[in-house]
């Protein structure tokens, strides 16, 4: 039988004693993966923050590797209208396998997951801090999708959560949903033009993942938040289908305000 509540004493109390009987797995066949998530810091030892985010892991790393983290972090999120940074917030890197499969679902398939309603808690497969990089298959995920993109978008799941509530942030078209936290996680500098040549020079070997679905995603939202408010975006988003012609459009009148731009330059030139 699973618990459902429990005080945070006595969770870390029974951690400690199955971890020193070595089963520290066994935790997960005795409470709910609610409480699980709300107590995870009792499974993560090793911990440091910057202002209201934490990052914790269940491998050691040093602090002057993960502070410069965070503070890029947290600079990213600032740049977001939704961002309440008087919120805390908390990641968790899974190195352990068992932590990995219980909280992100898989071993190996998906980089990062938010949970909102238990606490604001998201969970990271594992991670080589010192380098800045997600691993895959213990090889680093390549930049731009740095650990520090993968902390800011999850992050940015959480921000959209707490500001639309469950209900209205679960009911965004998925261009939504994964392309603002992917707008935000790779930082103020990633304009709608920047990205357009980002997913124009793609690698092949992304062709039909997520990774290129969110390549879109972030381009299609780039693009429609330069003639668009973000409270539009969010209040009264249009679905996929029907913003693909309206995205075409804003992608034209891009191309024909740069081209009235150098003509007027070599004009005065």
């Amino acid at each position: 039988m699973r618990h459902h509540q429990v005080s945070s004493a006595d969770f870390h109390s029974r951690f400690q004693a199955l971890s020193q009987s070595g089963i520290p797995e066994q935790i997960a066949q005795e409470f709910s993966l609610e409480v699980l998530v709300k107590e995870a810091p009792a499974l993560f030892p090793y911990h440091t923050k910057y202002k209201n985010l934490h990052l914790y892991s269940d491998h050691p790393f040093k602090d002057v590797d993960a502070i410069p983290i965070l503070v890029e972090v947290h600079h990213r999120l600032s740049d977001s209208p939704i961002y309440d940074e008087k919120r805390a917030r908390s990641a968790f890197i899974c190195n352990d396998e068992w932590k990995e499969e219980l909280f992100l679902g898989s071993k190996g398939k998906i980089g990062g997951r938010a949970y909102l309603r238990a606490a604001p808690h998201v969970f990271f497969t594992k991670a080589d801090v010192k380098n800045d990089a997600l691993l895959s298959e213990y090889r680093p995920i390549a930049s731009p999708r740095t650990l520090t993109y993968y902390l800011t978008h999850e992050f940015t799941h959480v921000a959209l959560g707490e500001h639309l509530g469950m209900k209205r942030f679960e009911a965004l078209p998925k261009w939504v949903f994964e392309g603002y936290p992917e707008f935000v996680g790779l930082g103020p500098g990633y304009t709608a033009e920047k990205a357009a040549t980002a997913y124009k020079n793609r690698d092949p070997r992304v062709h039909g993942t997520l990774a290129e679905d969110y390549m879109r995603y972030g381009l299609m939202v780039a693009t429609y938040l330069e003639d668009h408010s973000l409270e539009e975006l969010l209040s009264s988003p249009p679905d996929e289908g029907s913003f693909s012609k309206l995205f075409q459009a804003l992608v034209e009148n891009r191309r024909e305000r740069n081209l009235n731009t150098t003509a007027t330059g070599e004009i005065q030139n």
